[in-house]
Formats: C-alpha cells, sequence, structure tokens
C-alpha cells in the first residue's frame, strides 16, 4: 500500500508539480515547499519576496495602498481610503466606463495629481464583462482604473471594509439597461445604480514590480 500511495505521490508531483511552484510563487508565500515539490525556476521570472503580502499597506505617491496580489505582470493595489469627492460614474448617466466622465477625471486630473511617477504604472486590462453576462464593452487598459465585480469577489478579504455606504465598479449591469452601473457595499454585496449618481470610490493601480523594491510596506 505504502508503494502505492509514493507512485500515487509522484505521479500527481510529475503532473502538477510546476503549478504548485507558480501559484507558491503569485501568492508569494512564506512558507517553504519540499524540494520534490517544485521544479527549477526560470532565471527570468519577476515575482519575487520583496513584493508586499496581500493586505499589506503600502505608500506610493504619498498615499496610503493596499496590496492585493501579482495581477497581469504587476502588484495590484487599491486606495486605502474611498477618494474625498463623491462623483457620478458618468455626467451623461451612461454606464460604459470607455466614455465614462468617471475615466475620464481618474487618468486625467487624478493621475496628474500623483505627481511625476515615470513607468511605476503598468496598463492594466480591465475586463467590462457586464453582470449579465454580455460582453458587448470588450475590455479597456488604463493606468487608473476601478475593480471590477469578479476582483472584489477574489480579494474580498484584503479589501477594506470602508467607512462609506456604497462605491463604483468598473462592471456594468447590462447593455439592455445602459444607464445603470454596479456598486459594492462595504459588506462585499453588490447592486445597481443610476450611473449619474454621485457615489464614492477606490481607484486601483498596477504597480511597477521592478521599482517595488525599498517601498515601505508595513
Amino acid at each position: 500500500m505504502d508503494d502505492y500511495i509514493k507512485r500515487q505521490d509522484a505521479i500527481e508531483i510529475f503532473m502538477f508539480g510546476h503549478e504548485i511552484w507558480r501559484d507558491y510563487e503569485a501568492a508569494n508565500a512564506i512558507r517553504e515547499l519540499p524540494a520534490a515539490d517544485v521544479r527549477p525556476v526560470k532565471e527570468d521570472r519577476t515575482i519575487t519576496m520583496n513584493v508586499p503580502q496581500p493586505g499589506k499597506h503600502i505608500q506610493f505617491c504619498g498615499q496610503d495602498w493596499i496590496a492585493l496580489g501579482i495581477e497581469q505582470g504587476g502588484l495590484l493595489v487599491i486606495k486605502a481610503e474611498p477618494l474625498l469627492e463623491k462623483m457620478p460614474f458618468d455626467k451623461d448617466g451612461v454606464a460604459d466606463w470607455l466614455k465614462s466622465s468617471l475615466r475620464q477625471y481618474l487618468n486625467d486630473e487624478y493621475l496628474k495629481s500623483l505627481g511625476d511617477i515615470g513607468n511605476a504604472l503598468l496598463e492594466f486590462e480591465s475586463d467590462l464583462t457586464a453582470d449579465d453576462g454580455t460582453k458587448d464593452y470588450g475590455t479597456c487598459k488604463d493606468k487608473v482604473f476601478l475593480l471590477s465585480d469578479a476582483l472584489y469577489r477574489k480579494y474580498r478579504e484584503y479589501i477594506p471594509k470602508y467607512d462609506t455606504l456604497w462605491r463604483w465598479t468598473i462592471t456594468p449591469y447590462s447593455p439592455t439597461f445602459n444607464h445603470h452601473e454596479r456598486i459594492v457595499s462595504a459588506s462585499g454585496t453588490f447592486s445597481s445604480i443610476h450611473a449619474d449618481i454621485k457615489n464614492s470610490l477606490t481607484p486601483s493601480l498596477c504597480l511597477n514590480l521592478s521599482l517595488l523594491e525599498g517601498m515601505n510596506a508595513k
């Protein structure tokens, strides 16, 4: 029986060992895996033990951000506090991120307020799949963006319960009802409201991993 178990373990390691290591890197785990469970790592890997752990606060451009995880080759972060000013998703009430006044503000005036950041930010491609599953809006690349419903669910345990009732997400409700945009509550539940209503927002960024060393994580 012991020999059978050993053979099964060997098969699982052979088939899934690389995935085990990749998940280990992505989560930036502290514990060490047994040497038999991993394969050699390529020298050009970009994920290192210097990356802040999910849930850690970091300072960037004089503001407090929370590390969520590795996404699209960078560190996904969300602002630790909502912006002071509540804003509509779109002044004309259209729930289309590509054309929204909020997108324009975040990637112009707000981005400039961060100062001279050089190549510290990566363009992040957001999935604009609507709540009803339709993909009419496609995807969009931005340096400043909002999290989607899916990313809020994925990183729920690391996102604080902000002292605000509702916040905008980047996820539209439905092309059929293109004046309604998805919102998320402090408890993590979702709803939808008209896009021209003023609401709280917490911007997100994707930080260049090569610039993270020396950043203040606590």
